[in-house]
């Protein structure tokens, strides 16, 4: 049975700052990276890595962008099911400073994702991020009809309305703030903050803290969180365990620029999981 990923693809992006640019002013990097990412692809990716067997869903455009992005989830492991579309390949551009960043995105091929449920078909379980609501109502009504358990992180899209379908809700803490009202209407069976400066608050219950590493880029940290979350869950771990596997794949992520290029061994993680808590 598969994890199956639906959402986002792109290409990055990633100038590594110092400051962020004033008004009207120039600021002069020596540092940038171009390589792949897309929120769900990512998790894909990391899950992949992690052993899980995985299959993302998305579009992508017929460009060179398109067959890397493909390529690189094949490469790590994933099976993949991504339409070819007129548009090009969705892409983010960052800016990069420790902590923070400011990203620009172009959704590109990405708008023309459509349901088929046939690409869902085999799950045990579905990960969504970035997909528009007529997506994931689509994703969600299929995946309850088939009791196969969802997770979602929203990112900048949360509709509140299909919360309550919902396993387990990624968010963090500053998205959580700015709607609380609504997800304390309409709550998900889950929920998992993400904290700034890293750790997280599962169910209001449980804590897991950060892992005081060295900050060089928080591009994708979140998505590394997620397929650490998601393999804990899948492993059958307890929920607390699930967040130090999340914590401990983020916080590789962060130690070097990109989605992707943390990662270096499950061993490592294990070992992350088992000193630092």
């Amino acid at each position: 049975m598969t994890v199956t990923c639906c959402g986002n693809i792109n290409a990055d992006i990633i100038m590594e700052l110092k400051r962020f640019p004033d008004h009207h002013e120039k600021v002069v990097t020596d540092t940038y990276f171009m390589g792949q990412g897309g929120s769900a692809a990512n998790t894909c990716w990391w899950l992949a890595k992690l052993g899980i067997k995985t299959c993302m869903v998305g579009s992508v455009g017929e460009d060179i962008y398109g067959r890397h992005a493909i390529d690189s989830l094949e490469d790590a492991g994933a099976d993949t099911r991504i339409y070819a579309s007129k548009k090009s390949t969705g892409l983010a551009v960052v800016l990069s400073s420790k902590q923070d960043k400011r990203m620009v995105k172009i959704m590109g091929a990405n708008e023309d994702l459509i349901f088929n449920q046939d690409d869902f078909s085999g799950s045990s379980h579905i990960h969504i991020s970035s997909v528009g609501y007529d997506m994931a109502a689509a994703i969600l009504t299929y995946a309850n009809s088939k009791n196969i358990p969802v997770s979602w992180d929203p990112s900048e899209s949360l509709y509140a309305d299909l919360l309550p379908s919902v396993d387990l809700l990624f968010i963090n803490e500053d998205d959580h703030r700015r709607n609380l009202r609504s997800i304390g209407k309409t709550p998900p069976k889950n929920i998992v903050v993400t904290k700034n400066g890293g750790g997280c608050a599962i169910n209001e219950k449980h804590e897991v803290p950060s892992i005081n590493d060295k900050v060089v880029d928080t591009t994708g940290a979140g998505d590394a969180f997620n397929a650490g979350f998601i393999y804990g869950l899948k492993n059958k771990y307890e929920l607390i365990e699930c967040g130090m596997w999340a914590v401990a794949c983020s916080s590789l992520n962060i130690r070097k620029i990109g989605s992707r290029t943390g990662f270096t061994t499950i061993e490592e993680i294990r070992d992350i999981v088992k000193n630092a808590f």
